[in-house]
């Protein structure tokens, strides 16, 4: 792809992640929707749902049966994003992936009593399809509304949100897990985040006009610069 910002002279240097800040409000929704449909599926499907599904489910300790119900969210997600590609509004996809999502998890928590294996692949297919629907969507979307010049930055920030909704739910699943059960854990996290993803929707329907890309500034001018078409 051509290069969108301005050759800067100078060493190299770290440059921290930062939002602009007409766009924080589209960024938090953004990056809000990435960092729970990745809660789901790294923090709750890949890091737990084995344990989860041997011991309430399937009663069976079959390391590849249960590596399969992990997978089976993974499959999901590649499936609905190789089906929806970039086609769809961002707004009204992220929307519809989060709605998905929340399905998802009421099905694996109904799952658990019901001993059903049924309910329990319908639940990982239908968060593996919300995840990428959502996530897909989400980095649409963020190329749309991230300035040129800032474009890394932003992707850094989407980015730390998306590691910090993977990592805070394992912990906090596995600290209520120790002072309860692992069924109440897994039950507590699919209310909250199912509540939260529903709310996200509802945010994403509100908005779904858009947030206009700003403009970005111009750099200054060192005096003499060659025409675009004429950068490496």
């Amino acid at each position: 792809m051509p290069e969108t910002a301005e050759r800067q002279r100078g060493g190299l240097r770290i440059r921290r992640p930062r939002v602009p800040a007409e766009i924080r409000g589209a960024f938090a929704r953004i990056s809000l929707t990435a960092a729970a449909v990745w809660a789901v599926v790294a923090g709750l499907f890949l890091a737990v749902m084995p344990s989860y599904a041997g011991q309430f489910v399937l009663q069976s300790r079959n390391l590849a049966l249960l590596a399969l119900m992990a997978a089976l969210v993974l499959v999901s997600s590649c499936a609905a994003q190789l089906a929806v590609r970039r086609g769809a509004p961002p707004a009204q996809a992220q929307a519809a992936g989060l709605v998905l999502l929340a399905a998802g998890l009421l099905a694996l928590v109904l799952a658990a009593p019901a001993h059903s294996a049924a309910l329990l692949i319908t639940g990982a297919i239908l968060a593996g399809v919300g995840h990428g629907v959502g996530f897909l969507a989400a980095q649409d979307e963020l190329t749309r509304i991230a300035p040129d010049r800032q474009r890394a930055e932003v992707s850094a920030a989407f980015y730390v949100c998306i590691y910090l909704g993977v990592s805070v739910p394992v912990i906090g699943i596995g600290l209520v897990a120790v002072a309860t059960t692992l069924f109440t854990a897994v039950t507590t996290f699919a209310a909250v985040t199912g509540a939260g993803a529903l709310i996200l929707a509802v945010w994403h329907l509100r908005n779904r006009g858009g947030t206009p890309r700003p403009v970005s500034r111009p750099a200054a001018s060192s005096g003499t610069s060659r025409p675009a078409a004429m950068r490496p």
